[in-house]
């Protein structure tokens, strides 16, 4: 597989991801843009091991978005949400973290610490400032961004 960089950004799946951090062998990514909007969980709950949310990313967005070989260069097969201390590390800066969808609007995404009170998640709002309290998981106006370690080699 052929990596095409340009400016920090690649096509993986035709979908345009930008790096985050680049390690040894592998390198972390996010999508440039909000690729779709659902809610964190289907049920009050804002544990991110349990949500709906990682459910679908490991399931029908992996099989749908990547070829058998593609998803052999995703590291454990995991498709996941940035967390807080991730988009501090990574964006450090609000203009950074704002993210449009395919209509070119601004929008709010998940992440998934789930330090907040049931039933929030975290999530970063559309101005690119991580809302301090959340918002509640079955709001299915958010941002979906997938993150993933990719195998470089």
């Amino acid at each position: 597989m052929v990596w095409r960089i340009k400016k920090r950004i690649i096509e993986f799946g035709n979908i345009d991801w930008r790096i985050l951090k680049v390690k040894k062998n592998k390198m972390l990514v996010i999508s440039e843009g909000v690729l779709e909007t659902k809610a964190f969980n289907d049920n009050p709950d804002n544990n991110w091991d349990e949500c709906s949310l990682k459910r679908y990313l490991n399931t029908d967005f992996l099989k749908n978005n990547f070829t058998a070989e593609e998803q052999d260069k995703i590291l454990l097969n995991e498709v996941f949400l940035l967390s807080r201390r991730q988009v501090r590390k990574y964006m450090p800066e609000p203009s950074d973290r704002i993210a449009y969808t395919s209509k070119l609007e601004a929008c709010d995404w998940w992440l998934r610490s789930s330090r907040f009170a049931i039933p929030n998640a975290g999530a970063v709002g559309s101005h690119g400032l991580i809302y301090l309290y959340g918002l509640v998981v079955d709001n299915n106006t958010v941002g979906v961004r997938p993150a993933m370690w990719l195998r470089l080699n």
